[in-house]
């Protein structure tokens, strides 16, 4: 096989693992009532802590009309609430609640037990050679990218 095909068949494969990755997140995403939009909010601002509104959206790469449209959303579930500054009634931040904390990791428990899955059904062989397969594949990835960079 030559190095085209080859690059050729690894991007059909990264194609195929990062849909069968967004399937999997999106199915444990519905099955505790988010998107995978509103999921990697919640993920996002239990992160940063507490953050202001214009972080948030600029963290997600949204307008701050969305972003106070996803938000509202957010609270509407139950999942984050809005926290006033004391020094600027203008200043607005979001923090997640308990309940949406306990729902972001049983969303996260249940991809990885879809991956978990999926990956135990491969031989030890196999999971190795794959592990290692993709270590030496972003290593060179990582070494292309620093002489590029430099």
């Amino acid at each position: 096989m030559s190095l085209e095909e080859e690059l050729a068949q690894l991007d059909h494969l990264a194609e195929r693992l990062a849909a069968a990755r967004q399937d999997s997140t999106l199915r444990a995403c519905l099955a505790e009532g988010l998107t995978p939009t509103q999921y990697g909010a919640i993920n996002l601002i239990e992160r940063l802590g507490a953050p202001r509104m214009s972080v948030l959206a600029e963290q997600l790469e949204l307008t701050a009309g969305a972003a106070t449209t996803l938000v509202e959303r957010l609270i509407r579930l139950g999942v984050v609430e809005r926290l006033a500054s004391p020094e600027d009634r203008r200043s607005v931040s979001v923090r997640v609640t308990p309940e949406g904390s306990a729902i972001a990791a049983r969303v996260t428990a249940n991809h990885r037990k879809q991956v978990w899955g999926t990956f135990e059904k491969l031989s030890v062989k196999q999971r190795q050679q794959l592990l290692s397969g993709m270590s030496a594949l972003m290593d060179a990835w990582d070494a292309t990218r620093t002489k590029e960079d430099a």
